[in-house]
């Protein structure tokens, strides 16, 4: 059992970049980090003085129990005009109640002619805030003014922590207080076990990545689509280590205006052992290029995914600027290596992406692999590899009048010194709309590949032709082991007929559980050696099929006591019955616990 740990943080997001009645910042900020997010106020009239502003979120869920403390607030905003415009400009912050009264506020920052093109900082000065509501809200007001009244100009405010982009230091604005079981260690980490404690998470994470998280159970986010407004669910990044435990999240909706949605926004840490199911995954965001992945929007730097799952879930990009790409992957929308920032090569390992949909509407560029996008720097000192990976039953929807469009089976890569992709395959995948430049396998630009040991086959895949970084396999060899060279068919791929159509599946994502006994029945709870009382028949039933059962009296498990009835294979969910004698209960004359236990045909007893 971990402390208590306080998270100091305060949200700020972004639905529409025109703000003038007040909108949101798309910036979640903590004492640790936040993701840059860009404002753009709309063109200023022929009046003197302009205010606009900018919110956390009212929202009650998230964070459920924030509490206003005192404590100080410092930051740097960055301004960019739009055009070379006399205009001056000063922020403050300030608490507002429920009903939008100002209950106090910061003095101004220092007054900044931003009249030139390019970056102007400001600096709120340091405040000590009194305790407030839950339900005070912090405001951000823009004062911006033109003191010789000039043609109008437009200007985007850019805001974000320890980058070049804006904020450089940041302390207590209000801290909700939040506890996780555990604490945070490798051995000992933070358990989530309910929906609220995912999205409180991101108040212990910092961007340290030696913090780690478990989840403890399956979450099911029914109802996310009517979240904050109906944008539902809101990523944000990820610096730690969070083992799914081989868990489900299903029905996870979020709509936000973002620019790398999926489960998590920016992965800098490690995500592993979790299936994502039946969500819906899409983005507002359409000022620029977008990265849409199940799992992550974008995987960074020293980043690693692993035995993750997507699987029943649409997964789409609206984002029709023509000017702009349009990055749709089942794993991760996009992932990057640089010299200046890896220390290792980024991982990509047992993951899968099954029965999805993909869509992306851009004209201009879509790039909509299985599995993921990748770039890097062409002199990267480091390799992203994709191992043992594949796509299964995919659709993929992109515009007939496209300018370029790069849909692959496993990944896209652009300007890697070393892609390595192995041990991979892909099945049945449809594209609707324009189907050229397609590859079951990969495409590169620029890049240098290494392909080993991959397969794919097209019979029930349309848009496709034959790849050369994989080897086509027909149905009927795709469901034989003995032609995947270098696969290991022991401790990571399983080949079944009742499963992938008998194509290779992933053990990591077979749940093996032990099978449930039910005695439905016994004539008599009382025996002996009288005439008509000697015998009691019991009924039985599995949950599963079972290789072999056995009854025991006063045992504590398989194996242990008296055995008073055994048998070999059993059909799911049909009677067995047994018989129990007098004569088997040998320990005298008292009560015994009859206990039926089975072995199913992983070999688990029920009692296991």
């Amino acid at each position: 059992m971990g402390d208590e740990i306080m998270g100091v943080a305060y949200l700020l997001s972004n639905e529409i970049a025109d703000f003038s009645n007040g909108r949101d910042f798309d910036v979640y900020l903590t004492e640790y980090y936040s993701e840059p997010g860009t404002i753009n106020i709309a063109s200023i009239g022929d009046t003197a003085d302009y205010y606009s502003y900018a919110y956390s979120r009212a929202d009650a869920d998230y964070p459920s129990q924030n509490q206003w403390q005192a404590g100080e607030m410092s930051f740097y905003l960055q301004v960019t005009v739009g055009s070379n415009k006399t205009l001056m400009m000063r922020v403050r912050a300030q608490r507002i109640n429920a009903s939008g009264i100002v209950q106090e506020s910061t003095s101004y920052s220092s007054a900044v002619d931003v009249t030139n093109v390019g970056q102007h900082s400001f600096t709120i000065p340091t405040h000590t805030w009194s305790a407030g509501q839950a339900t005070d809200r912090l405001r951000i007001e823009f004062h911006y003014y033109r003191p010789d009244k000039p043609a109008s100009a437009s200007i985007s405010i850019a805001v974000g922590h320890n980058t070049p982009q804006g904020l450089s230091s940041l302390t207590t604005v209000f801290s909700p207080q939040y506890s996780l079981q555990g604490s945070g260690t490798e051995l000992d980490p933070y358990l989530i076990s309910t929906v609220q404690e995912l999205n409180d998470l991101f108040f212990f994470d910092d961007n340290s990545g030696t913090i780690y998280f478990k989840l403890n159970c399956d979450l099911d986010l029914t109802g996310s689509n009517s979240w904050h407004s109906g944008h539902g669910y809101i990523p944000k990044s990820f610096y730690g280590v969070l083992d799914g435990n081989g868990h489900t999240i299903s029905n996870l909706f979020t709509n936000q205006y973002y620019r790398y949605p999926g489960l998590f926004g920016n992965v800098y840490g490690t995500v592993k052992n979790i299936i994502l199911d039946n969500a819906d995954i899409n983005t507002l965001f359409n000022s620029d290029s977008v990265y849409v992945g199940g799992i992550a929007g974008f995987l960074r730097y020293d980043g690693r995914i692993e035995k993750c799952k997507v699987m029943n879930s649409t997964i789409s990009a609206n984002n029709g600027d023509s000017d702009n790409h349009n990055f749709v992957s089942g794993i991760v929308g996009r992932s990057y290596v640089n010299d200046g920032y890896s220390t290792q090569d980024i991982l990509i390992k047992e993951c899968a992406s099954v029965n999805n949909i993909f869509n992306s509407n851009n004209t201009f560029a879509n790039e909509l692999p299985g599995i993921i996008n990748v770039v890097g720097d062409t002199v990267t000192n480091y390799a992203i590899r994709i191992e043992d990976c594949y796509a299964l039953d995919n659709y993929f929807n992109v515009p007939v009048s496209a300018t370029i469009i790069r849909i692959a089976g496993i990944t896209y890569g652009y300007e890697i010194n070393n892609l390595i992709v192995s041990r991979c395959y892909s099945a049945n995948l449809i594209i609707q709309g324009n189907q050229i430049n397609d590859d079951p396998m990969l495409i590169a630009s620029s890049s240098t590949v290494t392909a080993i040991d991959n397969y794919y086959n097209l019979t029930n895949s349309t848009g496709f032709t034959a790849s050369t970084y994989g080897t086509e396999l027909t149905v009927a060899e795709m469901q034989n082991s003995v032609n995947f060279n270098n696969w290991d068919n022991i401790n990571v791929w399983g080949w079944d007929s009742n499963i992938n159509y008998g194509y290779p599946h992933l053990l990591a994502f077979i749940i093996i559980t032990k099978p449930t006994i039910n005695i439905i029945s016994y004539t008599l709870d009382k025996i002996s050696d009288e005439v008509g009382y000697q015998t009691s028949t019991v009924t039985f039933q599995s949950d599963q099929d079972l290789v072999e059962w056995e009854a025991r009296a006063d045992g504590t498990g398989h194996g242990s006591g008296l055995l008073v009835g055994s048998g070999g294979s059993v059909t799911a969910n049909t009677d067995v019955t047994f018989d129990v004698d007098y004569t088997e209960l040998t320990q005298g004359d008292k009560t015994y616990q009859i206990n039926v236990y089975g072995k199913n045909s992983d070999g688990i007893w029920s009692d296991t």
